[in-house]
């Protein structure tokens, strides 16, 4: 995976008391950190890590920027899950850090990125975070500050810092008993420790713009029995960010409006970052939503999808009027439609 890659390695005894001697006295002169001090490993190929003695937030080291390639194991590395558990499989995200100058908080905000757009597209698996990570965490609750570096205060202590090229580096150390087995006996042999290293490029943040402007659903029915008098139609996005949305449908009786029924809907109880307003659904990338749409009668039904960017206000809403569904191509037989971010009507 680009700008990501995974490091283990077993600390072996140095015997050499010179060269130890060296590496205390380097790191005295030096002023750096116990952590800097110890024998952990650290890849050879990667940039030298990026200590921060005087552009540190509070006791933090200042984490605040973005990166790409986040996944399942930078989620586990947050949230302390074992690597060798059942991890969902995630797409590519790209991930905000931004924190407080004193370090009192950081918050963690991911989004799907280029490549995750592409695996979505091209189905080839993967899962999006949903909701959308957005986690605010507080100093001394969640993590600590010690050593230059971020500790996750989760069952599995993790480290993140940054390294001098600006890319984010998860560290983390686990000891683990050995042992030889010989007939019926397991003989001890002793105490390894491991550690494991992890890393995620810095992101461009003038890609964005672009990433934006690549946002587009895809619209299509499914097949149908030659007697129905309606058609299932598939609405899928692939924007990047979360969608506030909504279908209105229009007939002889009136004006009907819902959000889709397995959206995320607004919770005033547990106000978050991306909940929407009252009567809108949230939609998150890869997400698709199924409507009934009966076909034109004496009414003449007006089937309406409205939806916007979460961030903006409804009265932004752009729209998609399909007025007969039985215009829509039919999946696995015709490409659905590629429909971008200007409002229109289908038909």
């Amino acid at each position: 995976m680009e700008g990501n890659a995974n490091r283990m390695a077993t600390r072996a005894a140095r015997p050499r008391t010179s060269l130890r001697s060296a590496w205390v006295v380097g790191c005295i002169v030096g002023m750096l950190s116990s952590s800097a001090c110890s024998l952990s490993e650290y890849p050879d190929d990667w940039p030298g890590r990026a200590w921060g003695l005087f552009s540190r937030k509070g006791g933090c080291p200042d984490l605040a920027g973005e990166y790409d390639g986040a996944d399942e194991y930078l989620l586990s590395k947050l949230h302390g899950w074992m690597e060798n558990g059942n991890l969902t499989d995630y797409v590519d995200h790209k991930l905000k850090i931004t924190q407080a100058d004193d370090g009192a908080w950081i918050r963690f905000e991911f989004a799907v990125d280029e490549k995750g757009l592409d695996t979505l597209e091209a189905r080839k698996g993967g899962s999006v975070l949903q909701p959308y990570a957005s986690t605010t965490w507080t100093l001394g609750r969640q993590y600590r500050c010690q050593n230059g570096g971020l500790f996750v205060n989760a069952t599995y202590d993790t480290e993140f810092a940054r390294d001098r090229s600006g890319a984010l580096l998860a560290h983390w150390t686990r000891r683990e008993k050995g042992s030889l087995r010989v007939g019926n006996t397991d003989i001890p042999t002793g105490t390894g420790v491991h550690n494991g290293w992890r890393r995620w490029a810095a992101r461009d943040a003038a890609r964005n713009d672009a990433l934006k402007k690549r946002g587009h659903f895809m619209l299509g029915q499914a097949a149908r029995k030659k007697d129905d008098d309606f058609a299932r139609v598939h609405l899928t996005s692939f924007f990047s960010e979360p969608l506030c949305i909504r279908y209105v449908r229009r007939d002889a009786s009136g004006t009907t409006s819902r959000t889709f029924l397995n959206s995320r809907e607004a919770d005033p109880a547990r106000p978050q970052p991306w909940d929407c307003p009252a009567g809108w659904g949230g939609m998150d990338a890869g997400t698709m939503f199924d409507m009934e749409m009966r076909f034109p009668g004496q009414g003449r039904n007006l089937h309406r999808i409205e939806w916007f960017r979460l961030g903006e206000a409804p009265d932004q809403a752009r729209y998609i009027e399909i007025r007969d569904a039985r215009g829509l191509p039919v999946g696995g037989e015709q490409a659905p439609l590629r429909i971008g971010q200007a409002s229109m009507r289908v038909n």
